[in-house]
Order: C-alpha cells, then sequence, then structure tokens
C-alpha cells in the first residue's frame, strides 16, 4: 500500500491484503510517507481510539491459503489488533461469503470473482474457506459483516454499525 498525498485514497494489490502504510505504532501516532518526506516538521497525526476501527478484510482461511507468506501477513494483522485493542479502538471484520442467491445477482463482467473461482476458492457462505482465520479471530462485541462485492460497504450494513459507535477513522488491514 502506499499513500500518494495527503487525502488521497490508499492502494493494494487485489489478492494480497496488507496492513495499511500508515503504521499503526504504539502510541497510535500516524505518519505517512508523504508527511515525512514532503514537510519540513515532525508532524504527525494522532488518532483517537474511541472514533477509529481497524477493519480486517478478506482474512479467510481460503484466500490466505492461496497468498505466498500469509503466516507473516497473519502475525502483522494481530499484532495490529492487540495494538489497536489495547488502546480501547474498534474491530471489524469484512469477509466475502454468496449463498445460492447472490450468486445468481454477480454480474458475468465482474472479474475478481470470477478469478477467485477460478483459483478454486470456495466462497460459499457455509464454506469452511470463508471463515475469518482463527489467527485474527474476532472476539465478544466486535463487527462483523458479509460482503458480496468488492467493496466492504456496497452489499453490507458496515457504514450503519461504525457510525452507530462514533467511528470516523479507519485503518484498513
Amino acid at each position: 500500500m502506499s499513500v500518494d498525498a495527503p487525502g488521497t485514497a490508499l492502494q493494494t494489490s487485489r489478492l494480497a491484503p496488507q496492513l495499511c502504510a500508515l503504521s499503526v505504532i504504539e502510541d497510535l501516532y500516524l505518519v505517512t510517507d508523504y508527511e515525512r518526506r514532503n514537510t519540513m516538521s515532525d508532524a504527525s497525526l494522532t488518532i483517537n481510539p474511541e472514533h477509529t476501527a481497524l477493519l480486517v478484510m478478506d482474512y479467510q482461511i481460503g484466500i490466505l491459503a492461496a497468498l505466498p507468506d500469509a503466516d507473516a501477513l497473519l502475525l502483522r494483522a494481530a499484532d495490529a489488533i492487540a495494538t489497536v485493542r489495547r488502546h480501547g479502538g474498534h474491530i471489524g471484520y469484512v469477509r466475502v461469503a454468496f449463498e445460492d442467491a447472490d450468486v445468481e445477482t454477480i454480474p458475468s463482467t465482474n472479474k475478481g470473482f470470477s478469478q477467485l473461482a477460478a483459483a478454486g476458492i470456495d466462497l460459499h457462505n457455509e464454506s469452511p474457506a470463508t471463515a475469518i482465520h482463527e489467527g485474527v479471530a474476532p472476539e465478544a462485541g466486535d463487527i462483523i459483516v458479509r460482503k458480496t462485492r468488492v467493496g466492504a460497504f456496497s452489499t453490507t450494513d458496515l457504514d450503519e454499525q461504525l457510525r452507530r459507535i462514533g467511528v470516523t477513522n479507519l485503518i484498513l488491514a
């Protein structure tokens, strides 16, 4: 992932989720690479944990099994989750999984899900492959949503759940 400039979207590879380039460090101070390169000060962005959620996205058994070095990725994600929890932040989990009726509504032009199917990843909602990996398992009170599209918000109530608990800052894993 990279940040091109303040306020721009984070970029990530499609099947290899990475922790946010904005580093989650012990005191939840985040400094972008852009700020380090392009400012004369040591200014950092302080995030209020009460209004922050780490979204753990697509850390599912079947998806992780298809990635090289998934164990290292899981360790980094588990560390980020522990850091956010320790500071009183929220954790949300987003998983992709389909019911039979969902599959019928996927456009044939959807290249993302056709690639997953071609790779042999079973994304049926009841499949063990769609379960969140135990290395980053949710705890009581965490948000969990099931998406049926690439985006985490278009087919879920994630926005509503985050707003209800006052989240205004997101960190993506």
